[in-house]
């Protein structure tokens, strides 16, 4: 009886894919075919101005801006509750056990960690220099993480993005590729902005934004 029910599996699957065959073939369809009576069923020629008219009518950039910064808040808070929440866990072994020096170099590094993440977004001459600066934030980040965490999950956490930061840079640099933030030449003035917003950054996480978004304080 396997057969009788692949059979109606199959028959399943059509009835639920026909909807979606005739959207895309209608898609692809001129406006005078579109309304002939009675419908072809395969477009007699292929067009895509339907398409073309569309992203012209709406903002579909601004839609897709929209997503990627509510996905991107989604998934920085679901890294973050996670990652507390794997802390407390007794799954969370202690891997070795960091001196005490290097919760102070990490805090240092995170200095020009900062201002190469704020210098990403501006035109400036330490973004033409580093090329990457975004990627070499996100190392640098992930390394002193890594030397001040010994737990598991810093390792796991900490280990995956600076594993896909430095692949990333790899593959960046065997396509060629340009800066992602864009390719305008910085000044003086880029740079001392970098530094101040940089800076300004690194002393709020230090003193107050890593203990509200982390619970964890780090100075006091």
């Amino acid at each position: 009886m396997k057969w009788v029910a692949r059979f109606f599996i199959l028959i399943w699957c059509a009835v639920a894919a026909a909807p979606l065959a005739w959207y895309g073939l209608s898609s692809v369809k001129d406006s005078l075919e579109l309304a002939q009576v009675p419908p072809s069923l395969l477009p007699s020629s292929f067009t895509l101005d339907n398409y073309a008219g569309l992203f012209l009518r709406r903002p579909f950039a601004a839609y897709y801006l929209n997503s990627i910064v509510i996905a991107s808040l989604a998934a920085l808070w679901m890294l973050i509750a996670g990652f507390a929440a794997a802390q407390v866990s007794p799954a969370n072994a202690q891997l070795w056990r960091p001196p005490g020096w290097t919760r102070h170099l990490a805090y240092t590094l995170m200095l020009p960690a900062f201002v190469l993440l704020a210098a990403s977004f501006i035109p400036s001459r330490i973004r033409d220099l580093s090329q990457q600066p975004i990627l070499i934030a996100v190392e640098i980040w992930a390394g002193a993480h890594l030397l001040a965490n010994g737990d598991l999950a810093g390792a796991i956490l900490f280990g995956a993005f600076l594993v896909w930061a430095v692949g990333d840079q790899a593959s960046v640099h065997a396509r060629r590729a340009g800066n992602l933030f864009g390719v305008r030449r910085g000044d003086a003035r880029g740079d001392a902005l970098a530094l101040a917003l940089g800076t300004a950054t690194w002393a709020f996480m230090l003193y107050f934004g890593h203990r509200w978004l982390i619970g964890l304080p780090l100075i006091g």
